[in-house]
């Protein structure tokens, strides 16, 4: 990541923390590393966002895009993004699977619908990383 990459997300962080402020909310340290993560990919800033972000734009428009890509080997996410009309205004559902998981939302716009993917695949793969797949035994419980 370039200086100038950092500038743009440290000052998104700073923008989405002021804001949670005047709600009178603080960030933890999880929240702002979802902001973190979110304008890191931001197709503004980053090319390589910018050219899946086209791609998917120009498929969505029929409908639907879907997309699988091998993030460890044998270990794919399957990820879509469907385009609706509620009320007359386009709305977009999100839908990430992985390794028995599936994580979805219904966004207002395609860049959000973007982000929300992009966290979720970047989620599943620091749950495998941290805490492991939800199908492996582990010490993890709620007690």
């Amino acid at each position: 990541m370039s200086k100038s990459d950092c500038r743009w997300v440290n000052e998104e962080i700073e923008r989405i923390r002021e804001l949670r402020k005047q709600q009178g909310h603080t960030l933890t340290p999880l929240q702002e590393g979802m902001v973190a993560a979110i304008a890191s990919w931001d197709p503004r800033f980053d090319p390589s966002s910018a050219e899946e972000f086209r791609a998917i734009q120009a498929n969505v428009q029929s409908g639907r895009w879907e997309g699988s890509e091998e993030w460890r080997i044998g270990t794919w996410f399957n990820s879509s993004i469907s385009k609706f009309v509620n009320d007359g205004k386009p709305r977009f559902v999100v839908t990430v699977r992985c390794d028995g998981q599936s994580l979805a939302c219904e966004c207002p716009t395609l860049n959000g619908a973007y982000a929300y993917m992009r966290l979720y695949e970047n989620i599943i793969v620091e749950q495998f990383y941290s805490v492991g797949p939800p199908w492996r035994l582990s010490e993890i419980s709620c007690k």
